[in-house]
């Protein structure tokens, strides 16, 4: 009787040391699992799309777009008051109306020059 309590005595404490390691060993895995988990949220928080991308780029295509073709209408109307300017300043006599005109060209080519340099 005394071999058969020495035996469920080391049957215990075999029991007791799987249990021990089994429960380190889940502890371990579930560490890993959770530095798994940590390292792909920000791997994705980080990480960009080739659909966001996309949508990034035709984003700040359209925007180019609209942007040269609002400095393309500024140059245009430069030039127009440039051209109104040269042809005014050119007579040799100018009326009352036109040296108004001309004043209020001298202005608008100004004010066209500072928003194109913006």
């Amino acid at each position: 009787m005394g071999r058969t309590i020495t035996l469920w005595k080391g049957v215990a404490a075999s029991a007791d040391a799987a249990t021990i390691a089994v429960t380190r060993f889940s502890a371990v895995l579930l560490a890993i699992a959770a530095v798994g988990f940590v390292a792909f949220k920000i791997f994705d928080k980080l990480h960009i799309s080739q659909k966001e991308a996309t949508e990034a780029i035709d984003e700040a295509t359209e925007s180019y777009r609209i942007q040269k073709e609002a400095l393309d209408e500024l140059n245009n109307s430069l030039k127009s008051v440039q051209e109104r300017i040269e042809e005014l300043s050119n007579q040799d006599t100018l009326t009352i109306v036109e040296q108004d005109e001309l004043d209020k060209l001298k202005q608008e080519e100004a004010y066209l020059k500072q928003q194109i340099a913006l």
